[in-house]
């Protein structure tokens, strides 16, 4: 019984073993260099891939065939020995310049010994943009040009963009008037790329204008220094005529220093002008010579008379002035002036100036000061006269045997020294001459 158990057992154990050897129809993997158990399916296809939607000059994208294994498709799009099976078409976004372009993921069978054509659409990724337009007030509306790649509109108000070609686009923004104020915005551009981009702000603001800045009076060949100031903290020095660019509505002060021209000085009283937007303003400066001033001070009147005075020149100038109160004579062309102060009467009494003539030099912008003094006349005749401008008239005092002779012209009084007593007055030679007319002057009366 033993003997027959351990038979059995060594035939189980050769049946094993030759169940576990080589099959005669078994192959071997070349790769591995071993055999595999069973047969393997080598069977494959082909794929001729085209594309559409990208531009003409557009490069081959990345394309790989992903299934069980992964394959790259080559430039051209043909693909030969493709294990069968289950793939899908997967393609890398092309960017061309500020464009992206896309295509949707393809499923694709592979069978044995057979060629498969697809087309692969991209489809280009369209811009989205805002416009964002301000500064403007409600009552006015803005006109902001937009063009760019299939593109020509006019914004009136701020705009979102979802669709837009990729590209370069332009914002002209017009003139907006509410006919007195302007405004205007600078041009902006904006590169979009697929997807979305940042936005663009339009901001209107107050449009510039000008200032012609002009001068006259000073001397051939002598410059200004003119002071331009106006809102903002704006400044600006020029020493010629010109015309400021650019300036921000507002008002504007032009001033100019004093010009010294040896001993004149020259000056022009600031202005003040308004500058408009998208408007020329302009201000224009005179200068003049800056006067002089004569103050005379007297001595020897009584309170509350004044001296009177004949202002001759500046020289060479002959024209002359009478000032009834000579006290402060302002706004004197510079120059030198001859000064004929007369009698004064005053409390019945009669006062001479110590110099009835004397000279004066007024200068450019400065005050001149001169003294007067007067001393009254003991005793006598003062007699004022107003005669023509021609010839003379003269005059006799007479009492008691006693005569005095007098020769008169033009205005002023004269002072002849009398004795107590009772004199008469006549006219002794009257050289007067005649009016216009042939009438020969006379003295009409006196008192």
């Amino acid at each position: 019984m033993h003997r027959l158990h351990h038979l059995l057992t060594l035939l189980l154990l050769g049946t094993l073993a030759l169940g576990c050897g080589d099959s005669p129809n078994a192959r071997r993997n070349q790769d591995a260099g071993e055999h595999d158990g069973g047969d393997i399916d080598h069977a494959t296809g082909s794929l001729s891939l085209s594309l559409e939607g990208l531009p003409p000059e557009s490069p081959w994208p990345n394309i790989a065939l992903v299934g069980d294994t992964t394959l790259s498709v080559p430039e051209g799009g043909i693909l030969d020995a493709i294990p069968v099976g289950q793939y899908q078409v997967v393609a890398q976004n092309m960017v061309l310049d500020l464009a992206t372009y896309n295509a949707p993921v393809a499923n694709l069978t592979i069978e044995a010994d057979q060629h498969v054509e697809l087309t692969l659409s991209y489809a280009l990724l369209p811009a989205s943009w805002q416009v964002i337009i301000e500064g403007l007030p409600g009552t006015l509306t803005p006109q902001v040009n937009l063009s760019g790649p299939n593109t020509d509109v006019i914004l009136n108000a701020s705009a979102l963009f979802d669709d837009l070609t990729p590209g370069t686009y332009h914002l002209t923004p017009q003139q907006v008037s509410d006919g007195t104020t302007t405004y205007h915005a600078a041009v902006r551009t904006a590169a979009l790329t697929s997807g979305a981009n940042d936005p663009t702000t339009i901001t209107y603001g107050l449009a510039n204008g000008q200032l012609q800045v002009s001068f006259q009076g000073l001397p051939a060949g002598v410059s200004p220094t003119i002071t331009i100031s106006g809102p903002g903290g704006y400044s600006a020095t020029v020493n010629s005529a010109t015309t400021l660019q650019d300036l921000v509505p507002g008002i504007y002060v032009v001033s100019a220093a004093d010009v010294t021209q040896g001993d004149l000085n020259y000056s022009a009283p600031p202005q003040s002008v308004e500058v408009l937007s998208d408007a020329i303003a302009s201000a224009h400066l005179n200068f003049g010579m800056a006067t002089g001033q004569l103050n005379v001070v007297t001595q020897g009147l009584p309170a509350g008379a004044a001296a009177s005075v004949t202002l001759t020149g500046p020289a060479p100038s002959t024209a002359q002035t009478t000032y009834p109160d000579v006290t402060n004579l302002p706004g004197l062309a510079p120059g030198q002036y001859t000064l004929t102060f007369h009698n004064v009467n005053a409390g019945g009494s009669s006062y001479e100036p110590a110099t009835r003539t004397t000279t004066a030099s007024v200068q450019s912008g400065q005050t001149t000061h001169l003294t007067q003094t007067y001393a009254a006349l003991d005793g006598g005749l003062a007699l004022s006269h107003d005669l023509p401008s021609t010839g003379s008239l003269t005059i006799r005092v007479a009492s008691a045997g006693i005569s005095h002779s007098r020769q008169l012209s033009g205005q002023g009084t004269a002072h002849i020294p009398l004795d107590p007593g009772t004199w008469s007055l006549s006219v002794s030679v009257n050289q007067l001459g005649t009016d216009a007319w042939g009438n020969v002057y006379t003295v009409v009366g006196g008192s």
